[in-house]
């Protein structure tokens, strides 16, 4: 059986290859899947990606893995992708030249899924009910959360360099509603969904209630599935969060939140993961990065937050382990692997009861979930896991055993290979 995926991203796999060293921080969960997926020698995986390096396809190949990296430009990724593209024509030459029985797209969120699709089908006919689209998170739905309760004077600022590179908030908001038509789009024309929420079930139900709807978990990243927190091991008063760099994210309603409870704890500190938008000013900077700069001098929080970048698997897995708690303070969320990969450590979590989180963890038992703009329970919370040890350890260990099962490599990619087989059966 051979499957192509369609992805937005290179995995580690690729770089190891090509005697690369691994530049991605993100894939490494698409990673695990493909490692699953390609134990079983009957499955051969066609890996296609988007290339915004340059204009040849690159290709690579061991065993029953082979990958292509598509030319296409970012523009055309997020903002229009024309049949006559240089992309297409590759996209489609592949197709014919690989033939695969299935073909699979890894989320809606870029325009290139929908026009994939388009081509596939144009290539042949049976890849209309060859096709499964997985829901990662629905651009669609997320713009609609995407000013997550910031000052409008917030989002209708823009630094000089915002405007010079047209991605000011309002911009990228629209980039998100542009996106989220071409998804409702696909949606539409597509035959099958997998997901895994109840979330982007109802979601996806809403925009086309003809889809045949999968249900099947993700496999994360390889660190998480090794090591265990340990009240003892970790440094008290310590938050992790594992990205800030727009709104919807919420780390301004974390802020909001840690302001309540300060003064108890001086050492406080609360890391952060991800893009780091927080350098620069009002001529060079970022407007949600300005606006976090100005929260943070507002609540006297200078000495308690330490923004520590684009970091790998295991330097995030060693700052989990490390932290008190980890907070996902979303405004909208699927389900976030980095809460999974939290919950798989046995770290104390919170997170934002919104989108799909509620499916991940019970609250009270597995860690704690709270309304998203009462950020009071937040803190409070945070201050329940501070003060009792023995609550956060045993949360910490139900979360534990929630996330084996949930993310279960093993399990996952049966069902997985379920899927495949039922859309064979159905050909």
């Amino acid at each position: 059986m051979k499957i192509l995926w369609i992805c937005n991203v290179v995995i580690p796999r690729i770089f190891k290859i090509r005697g690369e060293e691994n530049s991605n921080y993100s894939g490494g969960w698409l990673d695990g899947m493909a490692e699953s997926l390609l134990k079983k020698k009957y499955i051969e995986l066609v890996y296609c990606y988007p290339n915004y390096v340059n204009n040849n396809i690159i290709d690579a190949h061991e065993d029953n893995f082979y990958s292509y990296g598509i030319p296409m430009k970012y523009d055309e990724a997020i903002k229009r992708l024309n049949q006559n593209s240089l992309a297409i024509a590759c996209f489609k030459e592949i197709v014919a030249k690989e033939k695969p029985d299935i073909i699979h797209i890894w989320g809606t969120e870029f325009i290139y899924s929908l026009e994939f699709y388009k081509a596939a089908v144009a290539v042949n006919q049976q890849y209309k009910s060859n096709t499964a689209v997985s829901i990662q998170g629905l651009i669609g739905i997320c713009a609609k959360h995407y000013d997550a309760g910031i000052p409008s004077c917030v989002m209708n600022f823009a630094t000089l360099s915002e405007i010079k590179g047209m991605c000011t908030l309002k911009m990228l908001k629209r980039s998100f509603e542009y996106r989220g038509k071409k998804e409702e789009e696909l949606l539409k024309l597509i035959e099958r969904v997998i997901g895994r929420t109840s979330w982007d079930r109802a979601c996806s139900n809403l925009i086309n209630s003809n889809l045949k709807y999968y249900v099947c978990n993700e496999s994360l990243r390889d660190s998480f599935y090794n090591g265990a927190w340990k009240v003892e091991n970790c440094r008290l008063h310590q938050i992790f969060v594992s990205q800030a760099s727009y709104p919807l994210k919420g780390f301004h309603k974390l802020l909001e939140a840690v302001n309540y409870i300060k003064a108890d704890y001086p050492d406080l500190l609360i890391k952060v993961a991800g893009q780091n938008i927080f350098e620069g000013n009002y001529i060079k900077g970022n407007s949600y990065g300005n606006y976090i700069k100005r929260l943070i001098r507002n609540y006297n929080l200078d000495k308690n937050i330490i923004f520590m970048g684009m970091i790998n698997a295991e330097e995030i897995k060693k700052i989990m382990l490390e932290s008190n708690v980890f907070v996902c303070p979303s405004a909208i969320e699927n389900s976030s692997n980095s809460l999974g990969e939290a919950m798989l450590l046995g770290v104390p979590c919170i997170a934002s009861n919104v989108g799909g989180t509620q499916d991940m963890l019970e609250h009270g038992k597995e860690g704690f979930l709270y309304p998203y703009n009462e950020t009071y329970r937040l803190a409070d919370y945070i201050r329940r896991i501070f003060n009792d040890k023995q609550l956060a350890c045993d949360i910490g260990k139900s979360a534990k055993k929630k996330a084996e099962i949930t993310h279960d490599r093993t399990k996952n990619n049966e069902v997985l290979c379920s899927i495949y087989n039922d859309i064979m059966k159905n050909r």
